[in-house]
């Protein structure tokens, strides 16, 4: 098992290609960057996860997903979402 980094968007609907299984440990600011860490099995196989990044105050559709945390970036603060 490792802990790998994944970057995000600040956009809705898009997703990541992480190893089956992966468990998402965090979302956090890194060099203005949003950024998610997960504990992965690095032999395993990869599949696409579908997340949404919505800021506060900003329309979003119905809730589509599991809250995975909220990020700042600056003066603006953002709220990630895995889709199910």
């Amino acid at each position: 098992m490792e802990i790998w980094k994944f970057s995000l968007q600040i956009a809705a609907k898009q997703s990541l290609l992480m190893p089956q299984g992966a468990t998402i440990l965090s979302v956090a600011n890194q060099r203005d960057t949003l950024c998610l860490w997960a504990v992965v099995d690095p032999k395993a196989t990869p599949v696409r996860r579908e997340f949404d990044v919505f800021g506060t105050g900003h329309t979003m559709p119905e809730l589509i997903g599991v809250f995975v945390g909220t990020v700042l970036i600056g003066s603006f603060v953002w709220h990630v979402f895995e889709r199910r």
